[in-house]
């Protein structure tokens, strides 16, 4: 009777037994976009979509917010950053993924492309010293706004601190309502406190004009970001970060461009702010 013992058995490769260029060749395919950047997205599970399908991160605003002064205005000072970032942390219910980004827009590059692996790093050591930094290195993340910004990077907690480049449009394309500012301040000093104790090293932000409700909000939006761009300038350093301001139609010329790019250091200014002039800007119910 024949032997049923295999005559020639080999063990089948493992992932982290195949060849370190076979290896390289996936972890790109996990971890870089097309487009080398990224939008943060959730995924519904009540309805659930059959197939699933991405939605474009959209912020909340969790009340109340810890404050950490009894000051009498909502500027960025009066709030205690950590436990705001824990109340965030508690208020997003949702699961964080991030994508691969349209190349020029804040849009899914295609909503049937699966999420990229952001925490493969965390699967083992070997796996952490082969991927560690690929996927910051490789790709610009890309936000919708300041208030998605600001829960991203709260959800991200110290995984943030390995992000190396930042598009964000601004402008009109969130709340420009009063009492948003504070907020805006506490997102560029988050995007700072990256460059201080992380990897950032360029931020773009990108003015969106939006769409005219008829309750004048393009004006409110350029003026709410005038100034807490010149608020930002007088109070920061951003050391060796490249930072762009652009505008989102670069087809179409606009003289406001300039006042903001004045208004955020990137071209000098002929009238600088006066101490008493930054205390309006920072006392005001923006």
């Amino acid at each position: 009777m024949a032997s049923m013992a295999p005559t020639d058995a080999k063990t089948p490769p493992t992932l982290l037994t195949l060849p370190r260029e076979i290896r390289d060749l996936i972890w790109e395919l996990c971890l870089v976009s097309p487009t080398s950047r990224v939008l943060p997205v959730y995924y519904r599970t009540f309805p659930a979509a059959h197939p699933p399908s991405p939605f474009v991160w959209t912020a909340i605003r969790p009340l109340r917010l810890p404050r950490s002064t009894e000051g009498p205005f909502y500027t960025a000072d009066t709030y205690d950053v950590p436990a705001y970032t824990a109340a965030l942390r508690v208020a997003v219910t949702k699961t964080l993924h991030l994508v691969p980004c349209a190349p020029t827009t804040e849009e899914l590059l295609s909503p049937t492309l699966l999420p990229l692996a952001h925490s493969l790093p965390l699967v083992n050591r070997q796996i952490y010293a082969e991927t560690a930094g690929r996927f910051w290195g490789a790709n610009t993340l890309v936000l919708p706004d300041y208030a998605t910004g600001c829960e991203v990077l709260s959800y991200l907690g110290p995984a943030s601190l390995g992000i190396q480049r930042v598009e964000m449009a601004i402008g009109n394309v969130w709340d420009v309502d009063r009492f948003q500012g504070w907020q805006i301040i506490l997102m560029l000093n988050q995007l700072e406190r990256l460059v201080r104790e992380g990897a950032l090293e360029m931020l773009r932000l990108k003015y969106v004009v939006g769409v005219d409700d008829g309750f004048r909000n393009r004006t409110e939006a350029f003026s709410l970001w005038h100034h807490m761009l010149l608020e930002n300038r007088e109070e920061s350093d951003w050391g060796r970060c490249k930072r762009e301001l652009v505008w989102e139609d670069k087809t179409k010329s606009d003289n406001r461009l300039p006042l903001l790019e004045r208004s955020w250091g990137l071209k000098e200014d002929k009238q600088p702010v006066t101490a008493y002039q930054l205390g309006i800007i920072k006392s005001r119910m923006w």
